[in-house]
């Protein structure tokens, strides 16, 4: 199964494509939180922040 995502810039727009094959065996569903939570105050994060990834050092 191949997974599409999209890379965003600071303002939401995507800028670049990504795709990844994956074993549909190794997938697996996650439910959404049953509450909101509000929107924080702050400095805009990135949308690499927001979605919980790290730097791994690798570049292509």
């Amino acid at each position: 199964m191949w997974l599409t995502g999209y890379v965003l810039n600071d303002k939401g727009r995507a800028v670049d494509k990504r795709e990844v094959f994956v074993q549909q065996a190794g997938v697996r569903l996650l439910r959404a939180a049953s509450v909101l939570t509000p929107h924080r105050a702050g400095p805009p994060r990135s949308a690499a922040d927001r979605l919980g990834f790290k730097e791994t050092g690798v570049s292509r």
